[in-house]
């Protein structure tokens, strides 16, 4: 698998490319999103009502500033007074999210997180460490 693979979270199979594949995510009673996932375009979605987006909107610089919409306005907007927005209910599977979309072999590697050897060879690591190329490749190719 290479690094620009995802995996879709209802079929399990490899999406190739971000043309093939879209963002769903669902929205609570007080317009927080979450439930983020990465499926096939029209075949794997399920149907649902949900909100959705091209992976390519969420890929490369313009797809992290994409993605950072959904935690921060940003300086300008707060600058001309609009209020404070945080639209993710989840903060922790967000970030799970837009590693999944920006890291390279970090949805390779992800599968295998749960792993008691992973857990054990990796814990110590720190909050950054897991999460580099090297050890995403290592993890991905090892377990």
């Amino acid at each position: 698998m290479n690094d620009l693979t995802w995996i879709c979270d209802h079929c399990n199979s490899p999406i190739n490319n971000a043309a093939a594949g879209i963002a769903v995510w669902d929205t609570d009673d007080t317009n927080r999103d979450h439930s983020f996932r990465i499926v096939h375009k029209n075949t794997c979605d399920g149907g649902r009502q949900h909100k959705w987006a091209s992976l390519s909107e969420f890929v490369g610089a313009d797809g992290l500033a994409n993605l950072l919409s959904f935690l921060s306005r940003g300086t300008i907007e707060l600058a001309v007074g609009r209020q404070p927005k945080q639209h993710v209910a989840d903060f922790d599977e967000f970030v799970d999210f837009v590693r999944r979309l920006q890291l390279p072999n970090y949805d390779a590697a992800r599968r295998h997180f749960a792993d008691p050897r992973v857990v054990q060879d990796y814990h110590d690591h720190g909050e950054v460490t897991p999460y580099t190329q090297q050890f995403l490749k290592r993890i991905a190719a090892e377990y």
